[in-house]
């Protein structure tokens, strides 16, 4: 998020959009970064799905995925199980998880949620981040970082 002051307006960029602020006194200004924090608080949680992000490769995966910005791709190292391909897909989007779109065209696993994510010994390995995004548990993390990735280095 870029915050830039001009004479009495506020612009705050996010992703594509500009949001302005007209302000004259701090105490409207407090109040006006409130109403910003719970609209950027929307947009990410609320429209995560419809708007898009910018997808980076970590330095330290960039041997094992490329990227056109939206979506990550797997060069040639892949995992021959589909639930190791799917952990270390969402491990790859980093923190803020990946959708259930971008894990599927990322793997090529289909019905991602019930093959997988919701699938008996796989559960524990993740975590639901807003209505369609997934997270790695600690156990997910840690299974990418001692098991998953060694064997593709």
């Amino acid at each position: 998020m870029l915050i830039k002051l001009a004479s009495k307006k506020l612009e705050f960029k996010l992703g594509g959009t500009t949001l302005s602020v007209d302000i004259n006194d701090a105490i409207e200004l407090k109040k006006e970064i409130e109403d910003i924090k719970k609209i950027a608080s929307i947009v990410e949680h609320d429209l995560s799905d419809i708007i898009p992000e910018t997808v980076v490769v970590k330095s330290d995966l960039a041997s094992i995925f490329s990227t056109d910005g939206r979506l990550l791709f797997f060069n040639d190292r892949i995992p021959n199980q589909r639930n190791e391909k799917v952990m270390l897909a969402i491990y790859g989007y980093g923190v803020k998880g990946a959708t259930v779109r971008q894990i599927e065209a990322t793997t090529g696993v289909t019905n991602v949620r019930n093959n997988v994510i919701n699938s008996g010994n796989n559960k524990h390995y993740f975590r639901r981040l807003g209505k369609n995004r997934f997270v790695l548990s600690k156990d997910g993390e840690d299974e990418v970082r001692e098991r998953i990735l060694p064997k593709l280095r």
